[in-house]
């Protein structure tokens, strides 16, 4: 009986954090940082329980693995090796700031939309 209340509670904290508000997909949209926009492409995805993710820049050319992604609610927090995220999840948009990690200081904003698949067509 335990172990049975033990999976069942379990299972509802696991969907609390990956229902239709969860951060999955694809991800486009700008960083703002120091008076210039860039465009930042995110892929999140939850494997076994924990978050990650990948990230590209255009500037830097090819994907780089997202540092400790931390997802509670629709708070969504990751790192970049100088960058650190912090953002709010609203359907699908997630935006928020950017902080420097070397400095400690905020850098800027950033602001992404989720890519929603193409529906099928009926047939």
């Amino acid at each position: 009986m335990v172990a049975m209340l033990m999976v069942i509670t379990g299972c509802a904290g696991v969907r609390g954090t990956q229902g239709t508000d969860a951060p999955d997909g694809h991800w486009n949209g700008l960083m703002m940082r120091d008076g210039w926009e860039r465009p930042l492409h995110l892929d999140i995805e939850s494997e076994a329980g924990a978050w990650r993710g990948t990230w590209r820049a255009p500037q830097q050319g090819s994907d780089m693995a997202l540092r400790e992604v931390d997802v509670r609610g629709e708070d969504v927090r990751f790192d970049t090796d100088k960058l650190r995220f912090f953002g709010r999840l609203s359907g699908n948009r997630l935006s928020g700031t950017v902080v420097d990690l070397p400095a400690g200081l905020p850098a800027g904003e950033f602001s992404l939309a989720r890519d929603q698949p193409e529906p099928l067509p009926d047939y």
